[in-house]
């Protein structure tokens, strides 16, 4: 089997990053997502570390507001 390192970029808007975030989080914390393997495990918490480090809003105190700003946002896209 022949494995690639090849980069693959995935653009979203402010508002969008900040609900998958949520929702990641949320699912992590609740522990109620079963992966098939490992990777796809790894690669959720990748992802949800990526954006830990890119956003600041959900270290803010009207992160909350933030949120429910963000979701609106994204239904209307």
């Amino acid at each position: 089997m022949t494995t690639t390192s090849e980069t693959v970029s995935i653009e979203l808007t402010k508002s969008q990053a900040i609900v998958l975030f949520e929702w990641l989080s949320k699912h992590d914390e609740a522990d109620d997502v079963k992966y098939d393997y490992d990777a796809e495990q790894r690669i959720v918490w990748r992802i949800q570390a990526i954006l830990e480090k890119t956003l600041t809003e959900p270290f803010k105190d009207n992160y909350t507001q933030i949120l429910e700003q963000a979701r609106n946002e994204v239904m209307t896209e």
